[in-house]
């Protein structure tokens, strides 16, 4: 039961992204519409690299202090999945 829950969501999420992306194309143009997912896409990917980076770095602070610490490890793996 939750399987199928979860794919209507999905399925939810994927139509009104598509639904906003014909309504962009309509208002701004086809080219204009391409450009602004490519660098949204890009600029994901920068943050993405950003807090990555920063959650390694910190996670190896730790480390150093023989710790072990779950809620850095568990963000670097949301961005990882994010990204």
């Amino acid at each position: 039961m939750f399987r199928y829950i979860f794919l209507l969501i999905i399925f939810g999420f994927v139509s009104i992204e598509i639904y906003f992306f014909h309504l962009v194309n309509n208002f701004i143009g086809t080219f204009f519409t391409l450009i602004l997912t490519v660098a949204s896409g890009f600029l994901g990917l920068v943050l993405a690299k950003r807090q990555g980076l920063s959650t390694i770095s910190g996670i190896r602070n730790i480390s150093d202090l023989q710790k072990i610490h779950l809620t850095k490890m568990f963000n670097g793996l949301g961005i990882m999945i994010a990204a």
